[in-house]
């Protein structure tokens, strides 16, 4: 089970100009084993990553461990939605599939694509909602990756090589 997916589709992908408004579906693929008849219960310490707590744990790692609020800035940023969501298609298993197909099959929460300052796709499965909370797992470490690239090709200053204890002193004490 995939917490949240943001997928860049670099390869094979066909997009058409648009951009649509959230999809939202009660239920996924093995619904039932993830918790459906429950409600996607959370579960605790000891049960967060069994499979029938895997969608309501993600959703609230907050209640399960100890956690603390990021406020938000004063001035937000918002993408843009445009008209109805782009036909997509991606080659796999030697044949064209959609996103409807890729949500037939793969279980995540939700699924974001974008481009450049707009949303082209957003869906979510499982009675998630586009007001649920998600880890953002691997999706953070690209992001900072990609802060990153910007970073050091905008200031001939900056060096990757540098540790992220020279921009937050607070790190120097940790691993």
């Amino acid at each position: 089970m995939l917490p949240f997916v943001a997928m860049l589709l670099t390869l094979g992908i066909r997009i058409t100009d648009g951009g649509g408004i959230p999809q939202f579906a009660s239920t996924g693929p093995h619904a039932e084993a993830y918790g459906a008849a429950r409600d996607f219960p959370v579960g605790d310490v000891h049960t967060w990553n069994n499979a029938s707590y895997l969608v309501g744990s993600y959703s609230h790692f907050d209640a399960i461990f100890p956690a603390r609020g990021v406020p938000h800035p004063r001035s937000i940023w918002n993408f843009r939605r445009e008209g109805s969501e782009p036909a997509i298609s991606y080659e796999y298993g030697g044949r064209s599939n959609s996103i409807d197909d890729y949500l037939l099959h793969i279980p995540v929460t939700g699924l974001l694509i974008g481009k450049d300052d707009k949303i082209l796709v957003e869906r979510y499965q499982y009675g998630r909602t586009d007001h649920d909370r998600f880890t953002s797992a691997s999706m953070a470490k690209t992001m900072v990756a990609m802060l990153l690239g910007i970073a050091s090709a905008d200031n001939s200053k900056f060096s990757i090589d540098r540790q992220a204890a020279a921009f937050v002193p607070g790190l120097r004490p940790s691993a």
